[in-house]
């Protein structure tokens, strides 16, 4: 159910109508890309790194912490292997700075009849997301919301191939979901890493449930040269609509100037996105009522056409029931 404004009724019923459109399409879905990789430095035994690219961002519980104890739920069981507990470090922040401390240094032992050397390292947490080249325009790191914990400094490196081409510093961190766009988007990105260096609470470890970027392009009406949303219904026998099935597609033409929608364009931050089951939300609006925007679904692309020619992308997409005909 759709809940809508006062002043939106009002107008719905008027004679005259003037409706607006727009059009998000997610170039990078974590949930349908295959390539992702993720690993950390120092995982402790009950981290599950992989969930740093899962698209879920909180906790399934509030998860135990002798730095930060709260009665909660805490399963033991083998059954509560799948719950979201994101990627956690071994390591334990400073319990009087709450810093994480790398440091390298030697030391001795004895063994036996004498003595030996043997060197000492330590790195800060790091927890890194992998992936196949791609355009990275905006960041996202979130830390821990049941328990209100983060990270209050630190580093985001992006990757391309070995070499770090973007280092982010933060500092002074006050919340559990950190974003940040890119001033100009990275084209070629291989990984994301987090360096955690200081946590909110002493003697605590570091916890991120995710970091990873998509590319979200938003067209208004002046990008939108034709939108359509189609649906099919199959009620058999019936005469009510309840508990039928359907099927729905939506085609979107886009304006495309500059060879934006090239896959070959290494210029354009979509280079290379051009490609089935990119997420598409189309919406909508009566008059100026933009707080009353009407979900017209989520569909997921399944083809492309772009005419250089007369300067139009053109996608087509199902919604989550139409591709499971196709399988």
């Amino acid at each position: 159910m759709i809940t809508t404004s006062a002043e939106y009724k009002q107008q719905v019923v008027s004679k005259v109508q003037n409706w607006s459109s727009e059009v998000v399409i997610d170039y990078t879905d974590y949930n349908l890309d295959n390539t992702i990789v993720t690993s950390e430095n120092n995982p402790d035994v009950t981290s599950d790194g992989i969930q740093l690219a899962d698209g879920k961002e909180s906790p399934t519980y509030e998860w135990i912490s002798f730095a930060n104890f709260k009665w909660g739920q805490h399963p033991r069981s083998e059954e509560h292997t799948n719950n979201e507990k994101g990627a956690l470090s071994s390591i334990i922040s400073n319990v009087n700075d709450k810093e994480f401390k790398q440091y390298s240094g030697t030391g001795f032992g004895h063994k036996g009849f004498g003595y030996f050397g043997f060197s000492v390292i330590r790195d800060y947490p790091r927890f890194i997301v992998s992936f196949v080249a791609r355009t990275v325009s905006s960041l996202k790191v979130v830390f821990d919301d049941k328990k209100l914990e983060w990270a209050e400094e630190f580093d985001i490196n992006v990757y391309v191939g070995a070499t770090i081409d973007t280092n982010i510093n933060v500092t002074n961190n006050t919340s559990y979901i950190y974003t940040e766009t890119l001033g100009t988007a990275i084209l070629l990105a291989t990984s994301i890493e987090i360096v955690v260096k200081k946590w909110n609470i002493a003697n605590s470890k570091a916890r991120v449930m995710e970091t990873f970027t998509s590319i979200s392009e938003t067209y208004i009406n002046s990008d939108i040269i034709q939108l359509s949303i189609h649906e099919d219904i199959d009620p058999k026998n019936n005469t009510s609509p309840i508990g039928n099935i359907t099927n729905n597609t939506c085609n979107v033409s886009l304006v495309n100037i500059n060879a934006e929608f090239d896959n070959d364009n290494e210029a354009s931050i979509l280079s290379g996105n051009i490609i089935k089951n990119r997420r598409i939300s189309p919406f909508f609006w009566l008059n100026s009522l933009t707080g009353d925007k009407i979900p017209g679904g989520i569909f997921y692309s399944t083809k492309w056409v772009v005419d250089n020619a007369r300067m139009t992308a053109q996608v087509s997409g199902k919604d989550v029931l139409g591709l499971m005909s196709d399988v």
